[in-house]
């Protein structure tokens, strides 16, 4: 929900799109009774040399196959359904350095292991259809082995812990006027090498958004084809990196980070 102008946590698990545009992978699911749906998969990393040629950035190699799965449940109430959910991740990442040209590439060695446990829930409200509410939530616990990190003197511990928790609730009126408000907290084990203003990965903060559909809704003007979304988003930190205040280790405060973000989203 938070777009990518606005500052993000110093850490969060490798599961919130740490590798995104950087692997490629396949997966294939099944759905049963309209109830139960289940994913399985991997993903392997495109090369450094391609990386650049697509303007991407590369963040470490992924070694060999980093498997994914996903369990679900869905189950339609009185005016609406609930969803609840489970995820996992394993991955194996190495280390990044530099060639005599100065272009990043994967370094030998040991690499770092992360494993994601996730679960999420979320209820929908649809009732008629004039007011819709929906409520959702994800966990996400990473368990961190760096031995590459550790090896390299860049983390402090051999054994980490990032946990992440999301929380937001929005209502949209005939789907034309929406608000959204949503909070979040990422936190994790103390390492002054990983973190060295304040040695911890502490973030918390919230979003706020606005939003107006014109057109999109059943009874638009040139259904199906016009649709637009106008929105004006608020992301606000109470703490960031640890620390409330000198998160940089001089002045800069945590709200310093917060973003005001407006768009315009339109889709044929």
């Amino acid at each position: 929900m938070s777009p990518d102008l606005a500052p993000s946590a110093p850490a969060t698990p490798v599961l919130f799109g740490a590798m995104a545009g950087q692997v490629i992978g396949a997966s294939a699911y099944a759905q049963l009774d309209d109830a139960w749906y289940a994913e399985a998969g991997g993903y392997r990393s495109l090369s450094p040399a391609f990386l650049r040629t697509i303007n991407t950035d590369f963040s470490g190699r992924v070694t060999g196959v980093a498997p994914y799965a996903r369990i679900a449940y869905t189950r339609n109430v009185s005016n609406g359904n609930f969803e609840i959910g489970g995820v996992v991740l394993k991955m194996r990442r190495g280390l990044v350095g530099t060639n005599t040209a100065g272009d990043s590439e994967s370094l030998p060695g040991p690499a770092d292991r992360f494993e994601h446990i996730g679960v999420d829930a979320s209820y929908q409200y649809i009732g008629s259809g004039d007011h819709i509410v929906t409520v959702k939530a994800l966990y996400v616990h990473e368990q961190e082995r760096l031995d590459a990190s550790f090896a390299a003197g860049s983390a402090e511990r051999l054994h980490s812990t990032l946990r992440s928790l999301n929380l937001d609730a929005s209502y949209w009126y005939k789907n034309t006027w929406g608000v959204t408000l949503g909070g979040f907290a990422n936190n994790g084990s103390r390492d002054a090498l990983l973190y060295p203003v304040t040695g911890r990965p502490t973030t918390n903060g919230g979003i706020a958004e606005f939003n107006w559909n014109p057109f999109g809704k059943t009874d638009s003007w040139a259904k199906p084809f016009a649709n637009l979304r106008l929105g004006v988003q608020y992301t606000f930190y109470t703490r960031f990196a640890g620390a409330v205040r000198s998160i940089d280790g001089n002045d800069r405060r945590a709200s310093d980070n917060n973003t005001l973000f407006v768009y315009a989203w339109t889709a044929l």
